[in-house]
């Protein structure tokens, strides 16, 4: 049987049993305008009027689970009261009734993990980070802290790449303050650090994993509508466009010079998070307490036959994983009594769990050479080709020998496990629940209520699905990854950079081994995802200098020097027993001892 690629989605297709309709998205161009591009004008998403034909409108608060991991919380249409009356006027006065179409808010801001996916898929540029700056989006710490650095311009290309666009900035009031006209999200109470991150709440001083303040949430449930980060909109800027802002879906300004940027940020203080206030930025600058949430415009894509989640390490583009672990390389060369030695000593730095458990080796140019240990995390190496006057690099690798790690829980998202084999989150089979609203005889599923078998089997145009115990449906179009069987259209399409797979009926990342899952990073060692405080098998490389011996002169007879004499511990000495070095200890009674050898 055909593998489903299943991903949790709040019911976006409907059977006509269900008790009430799962969202879908509306459709608001034709087919050619739903292929996502940067290039295409803002207003041309956003809709002049309600689309017909619609199924009942969702609850207020209702979430689903978008392809690119997120969850979109749907805001009701309907009134509500924009801006606040000021003593003198304000850009943010008078207050003034505005009535919106419903729509689809992404319930937190996009995140550097989201973001870096569609870096990694060539449809959006990395973030801006000046010198001097903390680079967050490299940062594997920050994988869930909302994307920065990003222009109006970056934030609208991620949007339209998910079938999405920026909000406006009467969209973003009305999630951020509900319809009761309060000062901030969670009501009118002063704001708390237990309520948003703002005037460095947080230390060091930046943004914090999206979500991080649940008593701080919306009417409708967003997460960090004040605080963090402040976000990009899609009006263009004017002091007084609220004395003008027509009273029905208001879109800003035609033209200007600023984009409306929302919110507070990090390092705000209390007074610049009122919901109501406005701010400005120049859509081509960035900023380091600036990012973005979309909302949606379009169909749903077919989902990812892998989750292609951005590596914890590094932007998505460097192939280099992070290394706990480094050291330092010395070389020598010494005149002894049976002629010159050349060799090299390295010293590991780690954590204790690196040189307790690990040993290491070293090799130029895969040539091992011989190391022995003589201290914690010192070696002493030779080989003969380690030659007087070179500089070589010395690749030096560890082995795990102390207790086994054990295997990583890799965190996928809802729908996709983990696969060993294959290093990334694979697609499961559809999830059966009993909750999602279904009547009597129904359950549900990824693609919403079905049918449960009776004594006679299934109804007409459904299988049985054995290993489910359910009825499936054989009409194609009534799979997951196509949202528009409403309309009795029945095709696929891809985000860009990747490419459909009819066989498999999902789409394929090109390179789906350069991705893993949170918390991991792509081994070129073991060529497969490890988890980033584990990095087992690394190998680093440093180059030495491997220095020339002294030529003594004719006129004088080299010095006869002692290499043992040098170590004055046990353990010292007896490393270097390949070089004839042996421990000689003092009479009983006595102290001391020494390392007696040529």
């Amino acid at each position: 049987m055909k593998r489903i690629c299943a991903l949790l989605i709040a019911g976006l297709f409907l059977f006509s049993g269900c008790s009430w309709p799962s969202p879908v998205i509306p459709v608001t161009g034709n087919d050619e305008s739903l292929e996502p591009a940067v290039e295409v004008e803002l207003a041309t998403s956003i809709p002049d009027e309600e689309p017909e034909g619609m199924p009942e409108e969702p609850p207020a608060g209702t979430t689903l689970t978008w392809f690119d991991q997120s969850e979109f919380v749907y805001v009701p249409g309907g009134e509500f009261v924009m801006g606040r009356d000021v003593p003198g006027g304000a850009d943010y006065s008078p207050a003034h009734a505005v009535s919106l179409f419903g729509f689809w808010i992404q319930r937190t801001e996009v995140t550097n993990q989201q973001y870096g996916a569609c870096v990694a898929a060539g449809q959006c540029s990395p973030p801006v980070t000046e010198a001097g700056e903390p680079d967050w989006y490299a940062d594997p710490a920050k994988l869930d802290s909302p994307v920065v650095n990003v222009s109006w311009e970056q934030a609208q290309a991620y949007c339209l790449w998910i079938d999405a666009r920026l909000p406006t900035e009467a969209e973003w009031e009305k999630s951020s303050r509900g319809v009761d006209a309060r000062l901030y999200p969670w009501g009118n109470t002063e704001p708390t650090c237990e309520l948003a991150n703002y005037n460095g709440c947080i230390e060091p001083v930046g943004p914090a994993a999206v979500a991080s303040y649940p008593f701080g949430i919306s009417p409708y449930k967003l997460d960090d509508m004040t605080g963090n980060v402040f976000e990009w909109v899609s009006d263009w800027y004017a002091e007084e466009y609220y004395l003008v802002s027509p009273a029905s879906n208001p879109r800003g300004p035609e033209i200007g010079t600023h984009r409306v940027i929302r919110g507070g940020g990090y390092a705000s203080v209390a007074d610049e998070l009122d919901a109501a206030l406005r701010f400005a930025e120049q859509p081509d600058e960035h900023r380091p307490d600036l990012g973005f949430r979309c909302v949606l415009t379009g169909r749903a894509p077919a989902p990812f036959c892998v989750v292609p989640l951005v590596r914890s390490g590094g932007s998505p583009s460097d192939p280099t994983p992070p290394v706990a672990w480094d050291f330092d390389i010395e070389g020598y060369c010494e005149e002894r009594e049976k002629g010159q030695f050349t060799g090299v000593n390295f010293t590991v730095f780690g954590s204790e769990d690196d040189l307790l458990n690990y040993t290491y080796d070293a090799k130029i140019d895969e040539i091992n050479l011989t190391c022995s240990p003589y201290a914690l995390g010192k070696y002493s190496c030779y080989g003969a080709i380690l030659h007087q006057g070179s500089t070589p690099d010395v690749r030096v690798c560890r082995e795990r020998t102390g207790p086994p790690i054990p295997d990583p829980e890799a965190t996928c998202p809802d729908g996709y496990v983990f696969n060993p084999e294959l290093g990334y989150c694979d697609d499961v089979l559809p999830r059966v629940d009993e909750g999602g609203g279904c009547p009597a005889g129904f359950v549900f599923t990824e693609i919403g209520c079905v049918p449960l078998p009776s004594a006679s089997g299934c109804p007409a145009g459904f299988m049985l699905w054995t290993d489910f115990d359910i009825c499936w449906p054989l009409d194609s179009c009534m799979v997951p990854y196509y949202r528009d069987a409403h309309l009795g259209v029945c095709d696929s399409y891809c985000w860009g950079g990747t490419v459909y797979d009819p066989d498999e009926d999902c789409c394929q990342v090109e390179m789906p081994e350069l991705f893993c899952p949170i918390g991991y990073v792509w081994s070129d060692c073991t060529n497969s995802c490890v988890l980033y405080e584990y990095l087992p098998n690394l190998c680093n490389t440093g180059q030495v200098y491997i220095p020339v011996c002294p030529t003594p002169t004719p006129h004088e007879p080299p010095p006869q020097t002692c290499y043992c004499c040098q170590f004055t511990t046990f353990g010292d000495c007896m490393a270097q027993s390949n070089f004839g070095c042996t421990w000689v200890s003092s009479p009983v009674g006595a102290a001391g001892g020494y390392c007696a050898g040529p």
